[in-house]
């Protein structure tokens, strides 16, 4: 869970402020690497069991994060919808019409 704070010009910090467990006590954080130590996240991993149960008695690994039942792949773009993300036309055009005002 993150807080963030407001600093000037519109911008802000996030700060992790908690840590999400599932009721059986894990973490959903999943541990950091060193690279991504090395590259300034925070986020530490709090879990020192690896025995976790579900309310259903389904084992749990405890390294951290949430494997879901089903995975669910996002839906293909077209290739209109690929070439328009590509070029960035509804950024360039966001930006465009905040300057307007």
């Amino acid at each position: 869970m993150q807080s963030v704070f407001p600093l000037t010009q519109g911008t802000g910090v996030a700060l992790t402020t908690a840590l999400y467990y599932t009721p059986s006590g894990r973490s959903i954080q999943k541990p950091l690497n060193q690279e991504q130590f090395e590259l300034g996240e925070t986020t530490a991993h709090p879990n020192k069991r690896s025995d976790f149960l579900s309310d259903k008695g389904r084992p749990l690994p405890g390294g951290g994060g949430i494997i879901p039942d089903i995975l669910v792949d996002p839906p293909a773009y077209s290739r209109l919808r690929t070439v328009i993300e590509e070029s960035g036309a509804f950024p360039t055009f966001a930006t465009e019409f905040l300057a307007i005002e």
